[in-house]
């Protein structure tokens, strides 16, 4: 009988009010709070399945980009200590009138990037320099050596490059999922053993290639990593959020009633009976868990890009209103049969009442 009538109040809240009115329960409002608390799980399970975190990269020092032993290159490797940007150097090589610069490193051990327990990508910093700031018009590629030189995969960095004299942040996906890499002499996603950088032009000139921050990493979803502390901390704050608004528009609609010297009552019942509105709460998190299924996955890295300007979570803030708005329209319903006030009263108290809760009230999100 609880569930029935807390769920008509979304449907019929006519009806379900004048019943309500007649015996308020607590057990109205208590449900109201677990259905918020799922619906709060079910919202953070649905964000954490969408949002990933880097594990410790490989290596976690920067040490490959810290030395020139690992290197070499068709110019002449060294470390920069005044151009970097992680760490103390970045490594670099010049080469005096060519066409091309190479720089690889191939003595990195070996490196699992196949399966779900294998890196998931490579991530560096990557500059180059042209005396005439000329782009790379015959190719700039990134391989990645398996066993030996001879079998490789090869990525055309081209589109992630930035023009010359300028870092360019990048991240490049590792392993079959990613169709851009190209294969000769078949190589293995599971022995990766080393990496070569690439810049070739059509004109000779000087030329100067920059690599820092280079590592290989994995991605894990928040779903794994952080689960219980998400879930714990998001089911407190919901019935904090609960509790306090109950607190807040009971309070206002209570003190703008009294303009109208009707009988306040019961002030437990009072609060009992407007408990029940606030199963549209439940309503607005699952609706924004829909909304978010849509959105795509992030890291930190690319939250601002992919989240902050995407249309959900802008649609998601004119939606709150929505909501509030349904809210006031069940506070009018409540306390017209509650008070006995006529409907155009009740929707004075619950309106005037709204708009000022709306400033005390904590977000529910």
């Amino acid at each position: 009988m609880v569930v029935y009538e807390v769920l008509r109040v979304l449907y019929s809240p006519v009806k379900a009010f004048e019943e309500i009115v007649k015996k308020p329960s607590i057990k109205g409002p208590l449900l109201v709070l677990v259905l918020t608390l799922l619906a709060t799980a079910v919202l953070q399970s649905v964000v954490a399945s969408k949002r990933f975190d880097l594990l410790p990269e490989t290596p976690s020092n920067d040490n490959w980009t810290e030395s020139v032993s690992f290197w070499t290159s068709n110019g002449v490797p060294s470390v920069d200590g005044a151009d970097r940007v992680v760490g103390n150097y970045s490594v670099k090589s010049f080469v005096a009138n060519d066409t091309y610069i190479w720089m690889n490193i191939t003595d990195i051990g070996q490196f699992n990037c196949s399966g779900e327990t294998g890196y998931e990508a490579l991530f560096f910093r990557i500059k180059w320099i042209h005396q005439n700031e000329t782009f790379p018009s015959s190719n700039a590629t990134l391989r990645l050596f398996s066993n030996n030189e001879n079998g490789y995969f090869e990525l055309n960095l081209i589109n992630l490059i930035n023009s010359s004299d300028t870092w360019a942040n990048v991240t490049v996906e590792v392993g079959s999922e990613n169709p851009n890499w190209t294969s000769p002499n078949s190589p293995d996603w599971g022995n990766i053993t080393g990496l070569e950088f690439k810049l070739a032009w059509s004109d000779a000139a000087n030329l100067t290639m920059k690599i820092d921050d280079l590592y290989f990493g994995k991605y894990v979803s928040w779903l794994t990593a952080a689960a219980s502390s998400v879930m714990i901390s998001s089911a407190l704050y919901a019935a904090v959020a609960f509790f306090f608004n109950w607190a807040i528009y009971g309070a206002f609609l209570l003190m703008f009633k009294v303009m109208f010297r009707r009988r306040t009552g019961s002030l437990t019942k009072f609060f009992v009976v407007i408990g029940h509105v606030f199963v549209v709460t439940a309503v607005y998190i699952l609706v924004i868990a829909l909304l978010f299924l849509t959105l795509p996955q992030v890291t930190a890295e690319t939250f601002q890009e992919k989240w902050v300007s995407n249309w959900v979570l802008q649609f998601g803030y004119y939606l709150d209103f929505t909501f509030k708005a349904w809210m006031a329209v069940l506070f009018a319903i409540a306390i017209r049969f509650f008070s006995q006030l006529t409907w155009r009263k009740a929707a004075v108290v619950s309106t005037i009442a709204s708009i000022f809760s709306f400033f005390f009230a904590l977000p529910v999100l």
